[in-house]
């Protein structure tokens, strides 16, 4: 039996799965997966501040209790979360330099190199910029995480 495969969601990737959107389908195969080890979740520690910034933004269209639910289910996943470092701040800055993709966004790119992980995202922007790029991304929108 092959070892998981290592996966670098972003947070809207994760996001998609527990809130109504278009792909939502796409991505829940994604967050099951993720619940039950089939993956190694590898994310950077931004990836703490974008979900709670999504999360605050659906609470004008999702009930406070269920929002509050669904902050505990992503922060109790079996995510290794990298931190920042020094020379990861400045490879980041490097990449949107480089490349104008966004510095947030570099984080995920760096992490997903560094372990030769794939990146799933339904974010157009980020997706668009790491391919012109030359940067490998999984496209949310487009096809569903299997």
């Amino acid at each position: 039996m092959a070892p998981p495969r290592d996966v670098v969601p972003d947070a809207c990737a994760l996001a998609a799965a527990y809130f109504r959107e278009p792909w939502s389908a796409h991505a829940e195969p994604l967050l099951a997966r993720v619940r039950m080890r089939k993956v190694n979740t590898l994310m950077p520690m931004v990836g703490l501040t974008e979900i709670l910034n999504i999360c605050r933004r659906k609470m004008t269209d999702v009930s406070a209790g269920d929002v509050d639910a669904i902050v505990a289910d992503f922060i109790s996943l079996p995510v290794a979360w990298f931190e920042r470092s020094g020379a990861l701040v400045q490879r980041a800055w490097d990449l949107f330099r480089r490349h104008q993709i966004g510095t947030n966004d570099a984080f995920y790119c760096i992490l997903a190199g560094d372990w030769g992980a794939e990146i799933w995202s339904q974010d157009g922007n980020f997706i668009d910029q790491a391919l012109k790029s030359g940067i490998n991304m999984h496209d949310l929108r487009a096809k569903a995480f299997s």
